[in-house]
C-alpha cells in the first residue's frame, strides 16, 4: 500500500510532461497531484507506524494489551 502511494508522484510527473513549454493549467495539475500524493502517502505512513507501535506496547506489556481489548 505504501508503494502503491508513492507511485502516484512519479505518475503525476510523467502526465504532466506532455509539453515542452507547461501550460499554468498543467503546473497546477502536477502540484495538485503532488499535494494528493503527499496526503495518501503521510497518512499511510502515520497508520503503519501507529499500528507497529500499539502491536509492540502490547506485546511489551501485558496491561496494556488487557486495557485495548476493552
Amino acid at each position: 500500500m505504501l508503494i502503491a502511494t508513492w507511485g502516484v508522484y512519479p505518475i503525476t510527473y510523467i502526465l504532466a510532461m506532455g509539453h515542452e513549454y507547461p501550460s499554468a493549467s498543467d503546473v497546477v495539475a502536477r502540484e495538485v497531484g503532488y499535494t494528493i500524493a503527499d496526503i495518501l502517502a503521510k497518512c499511510l505512513f502515520g497508520l503503519i507506524i501507529f499500528t507497529i507501535a500499539r502491536i509492540k506496547s502490547s506485546e511489551d506489556d501485558k496491561n496494556f494489551a488487557a486495557q485495548e481489548g476493552h
